[in-house]
């Protein structure tokens, strides 16, 4: 669910007065604690979201946990308006679904052992700053011929980094960005997306392109 999705079902549901600002910042809050709490991440790389800029961002759960920010938006909805029986009710469905999710999350990415979603980037890229992103692929590194990992606006590749550029760990991949190459990279949306080719000649590339804000 994309943010706008997100807060547009929760309107509908619970008609009330908060701006689309003041919800996008309540969501901030809940991935920053996913973020750091269930998928083990430094809190510094996650910069939160802005309403005007990333409505149409994906939030970090996957669609059999998309309800949870729902719950979370409702339970502080009627935190705000001091309705408690409401808040309590919400509050419990949220951290249900957000425990099932955890569960789930470990069970499939170890994270404890530095796995991590195969789209998860920061959502945020400074121009000028070094960080490093991380993504996971469907073959171990020693089963690598090719990889590149290629950042475009459309239609135009703005930057590919080669097997070389990047360390691989399992079916993890860390790439370490320069600031020379942030630099390279165009404010606004940027799509990432890898392919590969293992060494016994099969292609394999992402099913989705990843959305970077820079």
């Amino acid at each position: 669910m994309t943010i706008r999705e997100v807060i547009g079902f929760a309107d509908e549901t619970f008609p009330n007065t908060f701006s689309n600002e003041t919800k996008t910042k309540w969501l901030s809050q809940c991935d920053a604690e996913i973020w750091q709490d269930v998928m083990l991440l430094p809190p510094p790389a996650f910069s939160g979201y802005n309403w005007d800029e990333d409505a149409d961002l994906d939030l970090l759960a996957p669609e059999a946990y998309e309800m949870l920010y729902v719950y979370w938006l409702d339970a502080q909805m009627h935190k705000a308006y001091q309705e408690i029986a409401e808040y309590t009710n919400a509050a419990q469905l949220y951290n249900h679904l957000r425990a099932r999710f955890a569960i789930w999350y470990a069970d499939t990415f170890d994270p404890a052992h530095g796995g991590c979603k195969p789209d998860l980037f920061p959502p945020t890229v400074r121009q000028g700053e070094t960080m490093t992103l991380a993504y996971r692929i469907p073959y171990r590194g020693e089963e690598l011929a090719v990889l590149q990992t290629i950042f475009r606006t459309q239609d135009q590749v703005i930057l590919t980094l080669a097997l070389s550029d990047v360390t691989v760990d399992g079916h993890t991949v860390r790439a370490d960005l320069t600031q020379a190459q942030s630099l390279a990279l165009p404010i606004g949306i940027v799509t990432v997306s890898f392919v590969g080719t293992t060494t016994d000649g099969k292609r394999f590339e992402a099913e989705k392109a990843m959305k970077i804000r820079v």
